[in-house]
């Protein structure tokens, strides 16, 4: 029903504009599934879901659609030349003439991208300075004509890289600590909410035989210890306050505990395996000098 007829789309370009902007968000967030049409390219890095969704509130994507519906045609149209760039190998590297993009002059300077298992970036260096990309920024300055003809590198070519990897890793340092903080900070905040859940979770522990779920409860005093997922504290708060109070019956709070562990099972199993997930070192996927 979504679809408007033929005579009305050729007025509305209703599928064009949806394709689009579709196709916008699987090349940003990833996805698994196609969802208005066969010809979406679908990008199963969910990951991406995760580590950029913020972005969408830069109101970068909507600059972001012409390169995707540009490489969306180039799929359809010339697959032989999409695979072939596909193939290429990673630290291809080349020459630009220089010039201006939207008042930046892009002369002595290398624009690098980098990418690991969990993170991509870009970057402009020079002799002087280094700074991070956005991905329209780095999209505006990567695009080339295709009859433009390559220069040779500049001399600083490989010492700009090497500035822009240990750019990358200072970034990525600068991250993990920011995040560990943010984890304790939220624990604290939290701490006595998160301890009256561990208590009511280790008084019903004992009555648990079952393995699994007495497994499973554990876990899910690990996660309202963590304090990563809020609502756990605050419903094993309220189930206390509702037993002290005679408005919970003992079985019926065992029953929804056990029933809470059941449904955070996965996320646990999930997080766990990312906990213990390494970062790769960064791939160096293409680089250019401007002359």
């Amino acid at each position: 029903m979504f679809y408007p007829s033929r005579q009305g789309n050729q007025i509305i370009k209703l599928n064009q504009i949806a394709l689009s902007k579709i196709q916008t968000f699987h090349s940003t967030f990833g996805e698994d599934n196609q969802i208005y049409s066969q010809e979406e390219i679908i990008d199963r890095n969910l990951e991406k879901l995760f580590t950029e969704g913020m972005k969408a509130e830069e109101g970068e994507f909507n600059e972001e659609i012409p390169f995707y519906e540009e490489l969306r045609s180039l799929y359809l149209n010339d697959r032989r030349e999409y695979n072939r760039i596909a193939k290429m190998s990673l630290r291809s590297r080349t020459g630009r003439t220089p010039r201006e993009i939207d008042g930046v002059q892009l002369s002595q300077d290398t624009l690098v991208f980098l990418k690991t298992n969990m993170r991509k970036s870009f970057f402009r260096s020079c002799d002087e300075s280094i700074e991070e990309l956005s991905v329209v920024d780095a999209l505006k300055y990567f695009k080339a004509e295709k009859a433009e003809e390559k220069a040779d590198r500049i001399d600083h070519h490989h010492d700009h890289v090497l500035k822009a990897l240990e750019k990358f890793r200072q970034l990525r340092n600068q991250e993990q600590v920011e995040e560990e903080a943010m984890t304790q900070q939220a624990g604290s905040a939290m701490g006595a909410q998160v301890g009256m859940a561990a208590n009511l979770l280790n008084l019903f522990l004992p009555e648990i035989q079952d393995q699994a779920i007495y497994q499973q409860v554990v876990q899910l005093r690990v996660l309202a210890e963590r304090g990563v997922i809020t609502v756990i504290a605050k419903r094993l708060q309220r189930m206390q306050k509702e037993m002290t109070r005679g408005k919970l019956k003992h079985d019926d709070a065992l029953s929804q505990i056990i029933d809470m562990a059941k449904k955070y099972n996965a996320y646990y199993l999930s997080n766990e395996e990312l906990k213990h997930e390494t970062e790769t070192e960064a791939d160096i996927i293409l680089s250019e000098s401007f002359k």
